[in-house]
């Protein structure tokens, strides 16, 4: 199907078909007129984009009942956005599970404090994991995996409450498993952030497969601190990528997640005075 030009700055056309761009620099491509404003509609989707001027940009649903479909026809794909505050997380939705000490997930008496996690006990290694799935006691368990290991997008902000050195990993992401220890050689997140009090800054892995030097995977070269940083991961058919505070710091093409995923957090202390601890404040999550 041709691109159709409408009145109104309305435009045609299919998902397949290249939306007009208003860069002329190319002398052996026609001047395109597409104003501010211009509306491209995608006829095999149903999908609405306006041009801000500089760029194409996807509208959201304008209400509940065009999410359900009911509006233009097309269903909305899994969306979940979690802020975390209250007087307490939301345990039908969020489990918690740990192999050894003492956990404590609580809302954070501060501001901007979000969701608390933090470990106590003398245990040689104390671990706490926040998973997609019902309450757990034991070490593993069964996250509910509604998250496409070949299109899906997860956004944190989230900050560690303990300098470095007083913890040996924590972080968080996607996985498959109901394990948060994420720096070391039995993890299951899949893809996921992390800081390992040894390494010294931010790094980004998918699944375990000795990526670097003990399977650390890439280093951001972005400094680990206690303040607050939005993480984002998002899982292609052929790439995963790792954007922190709004700057790609890493992509993987190999050893990619091949199941369903689920939101992950946590973090492992060793030995047993070490606590790691961390603050989340939001998370949202969804199928692209």
């Amino acid at each position: 199907m041709a691109i159709k030009y409408l009145d109104g700055g309305r435009i045609t056309g299919l998902s397949t078909d290249a939306k007009p761009d208003r860069d002329t620099s190319d002398a052996t491509q026609p001047a395109l007129t597409v104003e501010a404003g211009s509306v491209f509609i995608e006829t095999d989707t149903g999908s609405k984009y306006v041009h801000n001027g500089t760029a194409w940009i996807q509208e959201s649903f304008d209400s509940i009942n065009s999410a359900l479909g009911y509006g233009d026809g097309i269903i909305q794909k899994q969306h979940f956005v979690e802020w975390f505050t209250g007087k307490q997380y939301e345990d039908d939705r969020w489990g918690r599970c740990s192999s050894a000490g003492t956990i404590a997930f609580s809302m954070s008496d501060e501001i901007d404090g979000g969701l608390k996690m933090t470990t106590t006990g003398s245990e040689t290694y104390n671990n706490m994991w926040l998973t997609w799935n019902a309450n757990s006691s034991s070490g593993t368990s069964s996250p509910i995996c509604q998250y496409s290991p070949t299109g899906s997008v997860i956004i944190d902000v989230m900050k560690y409450g303990a300098a470095a050195g007083v913890f040996n990993s924590a972080g968080g992401g996607f996985g498959s498993e109901g394990r948060g220890d994420q720096a070391t050689s039995s993890g299951h997140s899949d893809a996921h952030h992390f800081h390992r009090s040894n390494l010294g800054n931010f790094y980004f892995r998918t699944t375990q497969d000795g990526a670097t030097q003990s399977g650390y995977g890439v280093d951001t070269g972005v400094a680990f601190d206690q303040n607050y940083h939005c993480h984002k991961i998002e899982l292609k058919p052929s790439e995963a990528a790792y954007t922190l505070d709004g700057i790609l710091k890493g992509n993987r093409t190999s050893s990619l997640p091949d199941t369903a995923q689920a939101p992950l957090y946590g973090g492992q202390g060793q030995p047993t005075s070490q606590h790691p601890i961390l603050h989340l404040l939001y998370v949202e999550a969804y199928n692209t």
